[in-house]
């Protein structure tokens, strides 16, 4: 886990890049700090920042590589929106551009991939147009990951498209979200200048903590989804009914989870103060302890080990009238094949009952 001298390290560089200049940095073991860059994903965003006291942390032989891309996203991004508008598809990036545009500088937030929602009974149309457009197909929402169709460019692109994407979320939370027309093409709205489409700001911060909360179960967050989260939250937080987003937060059961990060943000990224009111105990060591330090001793190397996949939680996608749902199967049993297996179940289980959660075990499709 990362201590509490590294995360004072590793923000006080995250906090010049989000704001600029201020207090001296402190002095770092530079290899190590570009290995935690590495392994957090803010590799890019040290490496294209203007800011000449971050020189010794940063490569400069990679900035071209960097702008390259983003600039090959950007344009597959923009092909793609035009080709969906010729054909009246609606559709919305994740994450991506929407929080690049939070940042002081877009070029220093490179995204991995383009993740673009779909509302499930587009898919026929979308899966055409790319066949059309000659972007291969990688793997679909039953042999890759659930609910997603994932395609690759020439250029070296990834895109995944999700028709689901509050998979993970139990059969309650979904129900409460499908009301509020969380998986229909109400909450795609246009972006600023046009470009793309994104999902309106309530909706994108909820996926935002939806993502890194199922990271957390897994003990793989990053400090670049909170330096996302801080940015999004400084960036919107003035057109979203605070009251109303701690409400749904509370009724789907993520006031813990929602209270680490944002407690976290606030104490050492500079979210603003005005947005969430601190609920319980911010949790932090608990939240530090699933930050990979890249040097972990032997004891917590396991964490490390435990399996994305969710072994006993089996996750599927069922098409159902034009529709995509989750369904989810628990498989306990697999526990018992292994110490290891043991080991895992009884970890999975524990961090799920210290962020309060919730799967679904019913088996139904939801």
């Amino acid at each position: 886990m990362l201590s509490r001298e590294q995360i004072k390290a590793v923000t006080a560089v995250e906090r010049r890049i989000l704001y600029g200049g201020g207090a001296p940095l402190p002095a770092v073991d530079t290899e190590y700090m570009r290995e935690l860059f590495y392994l957090h994903g803010l590799e890019s965003m040290v490496d294209c920042a203007d800011d000449p006291a971050l020189a010794s942390l940063q490569k400069p032989e990679n900035v071209f590589g960097h702008m390259l891309y983003q600039r090959t996203l950007d344009h597959t991004r923009t092909f793609l929106f035009q080709q969906m508008n010729i054909r009246g598809i609606k559709a919305a990036e994740l994450k991506g551009a929407a929080i690049s545009e939070c940042y002081p500088s877009r070029i220093v937030r490179t995204s991995g991939d383009l993740d673009l929602f779909v509302p499930g009974r587009q898919r026929e149309a979308f899966s055409r147009m790319m066949e059309e457009t000659g972007i291969e197909r990688i793997s679909d929402v039953n042999t890759g990951q659930c609910g997603v169709d994932t395609y690759g460019t020439a250029g070296g692109v990834r895109i995944e498209v999700h028709y689901l994407y509050f998979q993970r979320m139990s059969a309650r939370q979904r129900g409460i979200l499908r009301d509020r027309g969380y998986f229909s093409e109400d909450v795609i709205v246009p972006s600023a200048d046009g470009r793309y489409c994104t999902l309106r700001p309530e909706v994108h911060l909820l996926y935002l903590i939806y993502h890194a909360g199922k990271h957390m179960l897994v003990h793989t967050i990053t400090l670049r989804m909170l330096m996302d989260l801080t940015a999004f939250v400084n960036r919107y937080a003035g057109e979203i009914d605070g009251a109303a987003f701690r409400r749904l937060i509370k009724e789907l059961g993520f006031t813990r989870i929602c209270n680490a990060l944002m407690c976290f943000c606030m104490a050492h990224l500079g979210m603003r103060k005005d947005f969430w009111k601190r609920t319980g105990c911010p949790m932090d060591f608990f939240l530090r302890l699933m930050m990979n330090s890249g040097r972990e001793p032997s004891a917590e190397r396991f964490i490390r080990r435990m399996p994305e996949t969710w072994t006993f939680y089996r996750n599927d996608c069922v098409e159902e009238k034009g529709e995509f749902r989750s369904q989810n199967r628990y498989c306990p049993g697999k526990a018992l094949k292994s110490k290891f297996a043991f080991s895992t179940f009884t970890a999975w289980w524990a961090v799920r009952l210290l962020w309060h959660y919730e799967v679904d075990f019913s088996g139904e499709a939801v």
